[in-house]
């Protein structure tokens, strides 16, 4: 990230991987596994504040964001 982080989840299904929500518009997909930063980067057009899991559903997840 470029900005503050606000929010930082874990999944409730894999647990190598967490989300982060930032100042800079971001929400990046981590698995702890990579070297290389992160996994996916999602894109809003206003900060994102929270980023969370599905709590069944690896591949869904919610932000909470001004736009």
């Amino acid at each position: 990230h470029t900005g503050e982080v606000f929010g930082c989840e874990w999944s409730h299904i894999n647990k190598r991987k967490f989300l982060s929500a930032s100042y800079d518009r971001s929400i990046k997909l981590w698995d702890i596994n990579m070297t290389t930063g992160s996994e996916r980067t999602l894109l809003h057009d206003f900060v994102v504040y929270q980023a969370i899991w599905h709590p069944t559903h690896e591949s869904i997840l919610a932000s909470c964001s001004g736009d």
